[in-house]
């Protein structure tokens, strides 16, 4: 419920509790769908992109694909598809953008401080920055 309230939170579709209960039914729908999944974090930021530009039904049938077929493991409860693009994100900045890996570790960003904030940014696929 508490990522019902801050999905697109400055959106103003979901100003509207009708929009936000849509939201709920999908997300609760899903879970039922697809219980060794179930809800994730990251989800809701997804679902409320698709509410916007679909109806609940074809929301419901591409988020289950989106996290079924194009991202597996990115939803999953071990995290192992967004774990494995996090740590191969990190290790292309250090390749191509020595840099950059240098200036975030001069100042105490180590590799597990990095890929927490790539998770959350990857779970919500790149519609919300990490607070």
């Amino acid at each position: 419920a508490k990522d019902l309230r801050r999905t697109l939170p400055s959106h103003p579709r979901y100003q509207n509790p009708d929009a936000r209960r849509a939201l709920a039914r999908v997300l609760r729908a899903y879970a039922l769908w697809h219980p060794d999944i179930g809800y994730c974090q990251g989800m809701n930021f997804l679902c409320g992109t698709l509410l916007l530009i679909m109806a609940e039904e074809d929301a419901f049938w591409l988020l289950a694909a989106i996290v079924e077929d194009v991202l597996p493991g990115f939803y999953h409860p071990s995290l192992i598809g967004v774990n494995a693009d996090t740590n191969t994100l990190h290790d292309l900045v250090a390749i191509k953008l020595p840099h950059v890996a240098l200036s975030l570790e001069a100042v105490g960003l180590d590799r597990d401080s990095l890929c927490s904030v790539y998770v959350a940014w990857f779970m919500c696929l790149f519609n919300q920055l990490p607070s």
